[in-house]
């Protein structure tokens, strides 16, 4: 969900052919996405606990096999 929705913002970016639009609003929703990523991170954690942690490093956050 993450992926697409930042995926669509860069895409927006370059329909407006604005480099300043593109960089802000990618930058402004990657730091967005980030925040809340952690922040359900740090939920399923509490559910699952280590097994969570053993999924965590076996999986990307955002971006597959880069971030």
């Amino acid at each position: 969900m993450y992926s697409g929705a930042l995926i669509a913002v860069i895409g927006f970016g370059l329909v407006f052919r604005s480099i300043i639009t593109l960089l802000i609003v990618s930058i402004f929703y990657f730091i967005l996405f980030k925040m809340r990523i952690d922040e359900e991170e740090r939920l399923l954690y509490e559910v699952f606990g280590e097994e969570f942690t053993s999924y965590k490093k076996k999986s990307k956050k955002l971006i597959p096999y880069i971030y």
